[in-house]
């Protein structure tokens, strides 16, 4: 990775790569064990993520996620937020912003 990245870049991208030779299950566990502990930096990045995340969940779900996907990923993303919190207050409020919406979208029923 230094080899593209210098030494603090690479490290950052490491810090928020999960381990692909993982199950998906033990990886999202492991995302919310390990959030608190995350660097700012990487705090930052993961909560840009999720807010990303789930802002497309609203606009564009997947077509094979079905209601109950779409809720059981924004509980975990408000589980891995949790550890996130106390970073930047401006990006924590998108983030509520968009579980807030996610959750209203969920609540509306499914879509056409």
């Amino acid at each position: 990775m230094t080899s593209v990245f210098n030494a603090d870049i690479a490290g950052l991208v490491v810090e928020v790569t999960d381990d692909k030779s993982l199950e998906k299950d033990v990886r999202k566990k492991l995302q919310v064990e390990h959030a608190a502990a995350n660097s700012a930096r990487a705090k930052l990045i993961k909560l840009a993520d999720k807010t990303s995340n789930l802002r497309s969940l609203v606009k564009s779900p997947p077509h094979d996620w079905n209601l109950q996907r779409r809720r059981e990923y924004l509980d975990w993303a408000l589980a891995v937020a949790t550890g996130l919190r106390g970073t930047n207050a401006w990006l924590e409020a998108q983030f509520d912003e968009a579980a807030g919406q996610l959750a209203a979208s969920c609540a509306a029923g499914p879509r056409p």
